[in-house]
């Protein structure tokens, strides 16, 4: 629903009429972008070069053009330069780097070995026994066992359609014991035959918040400490996550 929610305000922002808005921009100057699903604008063309050039926009991220449409910046001649595909004999300017401070990691846990997390018992989410956190250590065990559960490589893939510019992204996310991940995103534009994928690598930080012996919440940073995503996930046997409403699934590849 959010999603369809996030197209439709694009599609009305496509489709207003050429007289200018309270910010003084018409619909011929108008360029969007899309941040975390998202639709950011209407923006001048200079402002969006500058959240280029200040990292805000990457090569993955989805941009309207005016007079071309929705594509990803690394193929808009005038973002090229900061985010990659720079024309030969323009030099690409340096990007800014954050420094927010040494990044504090979470000492690794000892986990108990060969313990997984029940599988979901079948009914319905709302049908389910609660979960009673254990006093003292068994609570803290509960969450090792599902950190050590979510230990390794998973994918998740999701589809979006923005004003009719269809997207789909594949992440594979390495979870590590010591609290970090990386991995990389590639997105596909769908319904543009030719345009090649984007592939962005993706790094940070992980926790767990246990919700029952078979549910949790995930929440990743990255390692500036911006948030990357947080989600609700319920496990399906041994390979397999999956958000309450189904939106969302992970699946083991390694």
């Amino acid at each position: 629903m959010l999603r369809l929610i996030h197209a439709f305000v694009a599609m009305i922002a496509l489709a207003a009429p050429a007289a200018a808005g309270p910010n003084g921009i018409t619909q011929a100057e108008s360029w969007f972008y899309i941040e975390r699903n998202v639709t950011k604008g209407p923006l001048y063309e200079a402002e969006v070069v500058r959240l280029a050039e200040d990292g805000v926009i990457r090569a993955s991220t989805q941009v309207f053009e005016p007079g071309r449409g929705w594509t990803f910046a690394k193929n808009i001649p005038a973002l090229q330069p900061y985010v990659g595909g720079t024309p030969s004999g323009r030099p690409a300017p340096q990007r800014p780097q954050y420094d927010s401070g040494p990044l504090v990691e979470p000492a690794p846990q000892p986990v108990s070995p060969g313990y997984v997390p029940p599988p979901v018992s079948g009914a319905p989410i709302g049908q389910r026994p609660g979960y009673a956190a254990p006093s003292g250590d068994a609570g803290d065990e509960l969450t090792r066992a599902i950190g050590n559960y979510l230990s390794g490589t998973w994918r998740t893939v999701t589809r979006n359609d923005y004003g009719g510019a269809v997207f789909e992204h594949s992440t594979d996310l390495n979870f590590r014991p010591d609290g970090s991940f990386d991995g990389t995103m590639t997105a596909v534009m769908l319904n543009a035959a030719g345009t090649p994928p984007s592939t962005e690598p993706v790094s940070g930080t992980w926790r767990i918040t246990p919700l029952a012996a078979d549910r949790f919440i995930l929440a990743m940073d990255e390692p500036t400490g911006v948030p990357f995503d947080e989600v609700t996930l319920r496990i399906e046997g041994r390979s397999a996550m999956v958000s309450p409403d189904g939106s969302i699934r992970y699946d083991r590849i390694r």
